[in-house]
């Protein structure tokens, strides 16, 4: 669901291009635009050097606000050689290279001038039915937590005595190469159970699934009386969210869940609603809160 795309820096030279790229990239567009090389922004500036400078000043002031759509890349960048030419040999660790040109007539590049909504390289599933096993849920997140700094599992339900959800916890924690360096990771739950009864819970059953290094806070909350339901179930991160029909949890048997990207709008509005002891969660309108913060518990891997 989420893809990651070269993208020349050449074809970034005028405000038009610019903010075509920069409103088609994002996590709730489903493509992300590959750090390539770790300069790229550097790169950038100096392509659109030739702009007036109103126009000029209008692309350094969306850069400085691109992070959320750029993935960080492993691929190698030889930087004696041009940028096409890198991105030529290394165009397999991308979806798709966005270029100017294709001299070799390689299948994964695209011209620039020529991208549609038609090319099934650019067109991205942003929500679509996925098999409820803890790693096919895994693995439609699994860009998202690969490059996310904060995560944070939303799922009212969430019972640690029962493998369904340990098992996708587990498979969910997988695809987060160095969980340990994560500013926060949090579990949102409802606060159905006595305190006693869920923290017991939560130390018997899962330390053994997470790695030494991992501490998870799980945080409880209770309805307030503002209509809205801890119901909805979504993985959120620092760079966008993702919403999980039915649940965090793996039903064998062949249902299947749909998951779908978040819109910016709704993705910040669920973040605020889940952040703690601050005044975010509030319904300004109504100036009542969303949800009302009941406890917390935190639990350290023993893996």
């Amino acid at each position: 669901m989420l893809h990651e795309y070269a993208l020349d820096p050449s074809v970034l030279t005028n405000w038009q291009s610019f903010r075509y790229f920069f409103e088609n990239f994002g996590v709730p567009q489903g493509r992300m635009i590959s750090q390539y090389p770790k300069k790229w922004k550097k790169l950038v500036y100096e392509a659109c050097s030739g702009c007036r400078d109103i126009e000029r000043s209008r692309i350094e002031q969306r850069l400085a606000d691109i992070d959320d759509r750029l993935f960080r890349t492993t691929a190698l960048f030889d930087a004696a050689l041009p940028w096409l030419v890198n991105a030529e040999t290394n165009r397999k660790a991308f979806r798709a290279v966005i270029s100017t040109a294709n001299p070799s007539r390689h299948d994964n590049i695209i011209i620039a001038d020529d991208i549609s909504d038609t090319d099934p390289l650019w067109r991205v599933d942003r929500e679509k039915p996925v098999l409820r096993t803890a790693q096919e849920l895994a693995a439609c997140a699994g860009r998202l937590l690969e490059h996310a700094r904060e995560v944070l599992f939303i799922d009212p339900h969430f019972d640690a005595t029962k493998p369904r959800y340990r098992n996708t916890l587990k498979a969910f924690l997988e695809k987060i190469p160095e969980p340990g360096k994560l500013k926060r990771i949090e579990y949102h739950v409802s606060n159905t159970l006595l305190p006693g009864n869920f923290s017991g819970s939560l130390q018997e059953h899962l330390p053994r699934i997470m790695s030494r290094d991992v501490t998870i806070t799980f945080i409880r909350w209770q309805e307030a009386n503002s209509g809205d339901s801890l119901h909805p179930r979504y993985i959120l991160t620092d760079r966008g969210g993702i919403r999980i029909e039915h649940g965090l949890d793996e039903e064998h048997g062949g249902p299947t869940a749909d998951v779908s990207l978040l819109d910016s709008t709704l993705f910040k509005s669920r973040w605020d609603d889940y952040q703690k002891n601050t005044a975010a969660y509030f319904d300004k309108a109504k100036a009542k809160p969303t949800f009302v913060y009941v406890d917390e518990f935190s639990v350290t891997g023993t893996r």
